[in-house]
């Protein structure tokens, strides 16, 4: 398998996983063993992992992965939707998309706190160069003070 039919199978593995089948309904639907959909759950949920990453790459993979999940969710609610006999599944699976469609707008990004955190990172990163620039000249004010009191030696003296 490549690479990228390795990421399709684990994607697949993993939307099944998330959709509420066990790993041996998946094992069974997909004819593989049961300890190669527990590895590719294991794989997909450590690229995700919480360790060594900052509060925003986290911030966003949860958004990122609530996102996906409702979408899933809003997928199902309508082909459940479109696949019910009466008008009481109908209703039930129109509840379903309406409460992923509200799930979607509630995790959207706010535009000001999106415009707020980019101004945030500008201002920080000019500040990091400004603190630079002033390391620099105090580092040049002190080589400076360290020359002057240094007496020039002329090959005549002596």
């Amino acid at each position: 398998m490549s690479s990228r039919e390795t990421r399709q199978r684990r994607g697949e593995i993993y939307r099944l996983h998330l959709v509420g089948l066990s790993e041996d309904d998946i094992a069974t639907s997909l004819h593989i063993d049961k300890a190669a959909v527990s590895r590719h759950i294991a794989a997909v949920r450590a690229q995700g992992s919480w360790t060594g990453r900052n509060h925003r790459q986290l911030y966003n993979d949860i958004m990122q992965e609530s996102y996906d999940a409702a979408r899933l969710s809003m997928s199902q609610a309508w082909k459940m939707y479109n696949e019910a006999k009466s008008p009481g599944d109908k209703m039930a699976a129109l509840g379903r998309a309406q409460a992923g469609i509200k799930l979607v707008l509630e995790i959207r990004p706010d535009l000001e706190a999106l415009w707020m955190q980019e101004t945030l990172d500008f201002v920080k990163g000019r500040q990091d160069e400004a603190l630079a620039m002033s390391d620099r000249v105090q580092q040049l004010e002190r080589d400076r003070e360290l020359r002057s009191r240094v007496l020039p030696v002329s090959p005549n003296s002596g």
